[in-house]
């Protein structure tokens, strides 16, 4: 799994043009950080099961909406325009472009992918977009698969004890 995780963020992220990324999992109606992902380092950072709302580095209003619509939010000038100006985390951090997509599979959601750019506006092109839902239908595939291998594994282990 983190293999995959590590692979699909740096995929992701220099796809989309993105400074960071986020791969948040529903689990059971919960939002959990499971990778963090940047384009200055190399190395895609592993979580175990984080909760969303203890985080300080995304925000949680924009993942929560897209949970909850399965719609995209692609914010051009997060900080100067859209839904999300008054969010506390926006304003803190003077965000200026986000994309956050629901990952989805066969219609049910498995979790949200959340970019952004600090760098520059207007930073997710329509381009850019249609190639992140290929590359996240791609990553639901993957992901489900992992999930059932992990299950799997564990149910196997249960039986071992027995």
């Amino acid at each position: 799994m983190d293999k995959l995780l590590d692979k699909m963020m740096k995929i992701v992220i220099q796809n989309a043009a993105a400074q960071r990324g986020y791969l948040i999992l529903e689990k059971e109606g919960e939002m959990y950080i499971e990778a963090e992902g940047s384009v200055h380092n190399d190395e895609t950072k592993m979580f175990t099961s984080f909760k969303l709302e203890n985080s300080r580095e995304i925000s949680p209003y924009i993942i929560y909406y897209a949970q909850r619509t399965l719609n995209d939010v692609v914010l051009n000038d997060a900080v100067n325009e859209g839904m999300f100006m008054a969010d506390p985390y926006i304003i803190k951090n003077r965000t200026k472009s986000v994309l956050c997509t629901p990952i989805l599979s066969q219609g049910k959601l498995l979790g949200v992918l959340y970019l952004d750019n600090n760098l520059t506006t207007n930073a997710f092109t329509a381009e850019r977009i249609k190639i992140l839902k290929i590359l996240s239908s791609q990553a639901a595939i993957s992901l489900k698969n992992a999930l059932l291998y992990e299950k799997m594994q564990e149910l196997n282990k249960n039986l071992e004890k027995h």
